[in-house]
């Protein structure tokens, strides 16, 4: 197993090196014929004038499966008017030396013309599994691709449902519209799960600077500048859609007044809470998107959401804890009171 795996990694190293000039393959395999007629002598003192083809197979195997069909027979033509003439010749034995050489020839030829029939084969295998796990892990990249939007288009009808439920003055109601967002959720982060790495983390930071500006780029460039501050801070995916969702919501708003100005985001860390806070000097603080959504979303984070508009400048300011939120209780069968 392990000779094969280097063959199959020799193969293509050697066709690269040597597919610019087309007489290097028959150098190449004249050389391992040369090696095997060097070795061949070395040990001529313990063969005692035996032994004049057996050593020139492994040459005529690797000038075939290296370099094809007419190198392998160019190769066996070579080994046996070396062996022949340089050693069998020379030392005539009880066997007539013609016979040697003939046995030789022919075994060889059915050598080189199998493994070249194997070796085609091979190559279109290759070729094949190749496409196969192209178009296979393409499918993959898309079904991760499909699982990663459903998981985010999910999240937020969860915190949706969340918050309605935690508006419900009737309690059946209530319960019913709390089990629909924990299932909602559970179902989001298995889709999640699928189209990421377990526990995979992004730089929140670095995510609503690109996110920020594909937003403004949407709207045709509204004159509005996005300043994105802060330290660096890891949040889970599902935390990072949340708070991208909530800040979509606020450039939205505020680019749709095609007003000039200047708002900030600042994302940090303080201990085991997490901070993100989106202000603009003299501004309203009416113009953060639609309330609904940036309230489900503190709601779902387990965050406490604070909106001011005090002394000329407008800011949202969200906390919430670094660790996820844990699923909201799911009690289908709990009794009313």
């Amino acid at each position: 197993m392990r000779l094969l795996e280097t063959t199959q990694t020799l193969r293509p190293l050697a066709e690269q090196a040597l597919a610019k000039r087309w007489w290097a393959p028959y150098a190449a395999a004249a050389g391992l014929v040369a090696a095997t007629v060097g070795l061949r002598f070395a040990l001529d003192p313990i063969l005692e004038g035996g032994v004049f083809y057996h050593l020139y197979y492994p040459a005529v195997i690797l000038a075939t499966y290296l370099f094809g069909g007419r190198v392998g027979f160019f190769a066996m033509l070579l080994a046996g008017a070396c062996a022949f003439f340089l050693f069998a010749l020379p030392n005539p034995g009880a066997t007539p030396v013609y016979l040697g050489i003939f046995f030789f020839l022919l075994s060889s030829a059915v050598l080189v013309f199998v493994l070249a029939r194997v070796r085609r084969r091979l190559d279109t295998l290759t070729q094949e599994y190749r496409r196969i796990d192209t178009l296979t892990q393409a499918q993959a990249d898309l079904f991760r691709e499909h699982a990663g939007r459903v998981s985010d288009h999910l999240q937020l009808v969860s915190a949706l449902l969340q918050i309605n439920a935690s508006e419900e003055t009737r309690e059946m109601h209530a319960r019913a519209l709390m089990n629909a967002a924990s299932r909602t959720m559970l179902i989001s982060r298995m889709h999640r799960a699928f189209a990421h790495e377990e526990d995979a983390k992004i730089d929140f930071q670095a995510f609503a600077v690109r996110l920020a500006d594909a937003a403004l780029a949407a709207r045709n460039r509204p004159p509005l500048t996005v300043v994105v501050e802060g330290e660096k801070v890891l949040a889970p995916l599902e935390q990072a859609t949340a708070l991208g969702i909530a800040l979509l919501e606020c450039i939205n708003a505020r680019a749709g007044r095609n007003e000039p100005g200047v708002i900030k985001i600042e994302v940090l860390r303080l201990g085991e809470e997490g901070v993100f806070q989106v202000s603009e000097e003299g501004g309203r603080a009416d113009w953060f998107g639609d309330a609904r959504v940036v309230g489900a979303i503190a709601e779902q984070l387990r965050g406490n959401l604070v909106v001011s508009g005090a002394e000329g400048a407008a800011a949202l300011r969200l906390t919430f804890p670094t660790k996820l939120a844990p699923l909201p209780q799911w009690t289908p069968l709990a009794p009313l009171n």
